[in-house]
């Protein structure tokens, strides 16, 4: 069965949710339900007359049990989704995996978030130890606190530069001074110093952090060169291991993204050529032009 264009979007996506955990809880594995219809009405945009507005998403989005991501995701194949990006292709981050099922849409599956510099493992457990609930499509789904959903937000709006501008305006502006001192405490604790003041406008303090390239490149430079970005990347890098995960991925071209765009599997002589434009691509780019 495939789904009918006249279910709402927003309908689709509190179904996914609602199964993704059914699906979770029949594993036994832990998941944390995030952003769009997750996110916590203090959070949501309001009326004229202060009613929230429904977040618009086209997608669900968990954040899994790190250790029990890979699992998740091949158990998620095996009951109607289709992988359409992998952990590794997903995003240059490497965070989060994007499943497809015809009767629902799409999903998003993260393993880590981007931005929190702690192990991935440790943000996860610290997350669930203080999580809440909510109801999505009559299922009872675990969520982040209020305090780290706000951080949530904050870190995807550091990603987004002028895109985040709405989530930067409820979730920092609109928060009161106990609020964004608890959100900088959180920020401390998941080492996301850096990317939340990205979000906040306070980025120049951190000018000599490693990091502060990257999230300039996002918070502040929309025209950038993808050749900048893996630059910035490789300089956020903490360990050697990482920098050379950078140098590597730089370098490969990303198959599930050209699937989606040819509409079937690549061959090899299409990754070999979409492999040498994105060597030119770089030279070109290097070179100014």
């Amino acid at each position: 069965m495939r789904y009918s264009p006249d279910v709402p979007v927003s309908t689709r996506v509190h179904f996914t949710h609602a199964v993704l955990q059914f699906l979770a809880d029949e594993a036994g594995v832990r998941l944390l339900h995030i952003k769009g219809p997750a996110l916590d009405p203090a959070l949501l945009q309001r009326s004229e007359v202060g009613t929230p507005l429904l977040r618009q998403s086209t997608d669900a989005d968990i954040l899994v049990d790190p250790r029990r991501a890979s699992d998740f995701l091949a158990r998620l194949t095996e009951r109607r989704f289709r992988r359409v990006a992998g952990f590794a292709t997903g995003s240059p981050f490497g965070h989060a995996a994007t499943i497809w099922a015809d009767d629902l849409g799409y999903a998003d599956v993260h393993r880590f978030f981007p931005g929190v510099g702690i192990p991935a493992d440790e943000a996860f457990e610290a997350l669930w130890a203080d999580r809440d609930t909510m109801m999505l499509a009559g299922r009872a789904c675990p969520v982040p606190s209020l305090d780290a959903q706000r951080l949530i937000i904050l870190l995807h709006a550091a990603r987004g530069g002028g895109r985040g501008a709405n989530d930067r305006e409820i979730a920092w502006e609109g928060a009161t001074a106990q609020e964004r001192w608890r959100v900088r405490d959180l920020a401390g604790a998941f080492g996301a110093v850096v990317p939340l003041a990205a979000a906040i406008g306070e980025l120049d303090r951190h000018a000599e952090a490693p990091e502060y390239d990257l999230w300039d490149h996002f918070a502040n430079n929309p025209g950038h060169t993808r050749t900048e970005e893996w630059r910035a990347r490789f300089r956020a890098a903490r360990t050697v291991r990482e920098k050379a995960t950078v140098v590597w991925r730089s370098a490969m071209v990303n198959t599930d993204h050209l699937a989606m765009e040819l509409g079937r599997p690549p061959s090899r002589r299409e990754v070999a050529a979409a492999w040498f434009a994105r060597i030119r691509r770089a030279i070109d780019e290097r070179r100014g032009k």
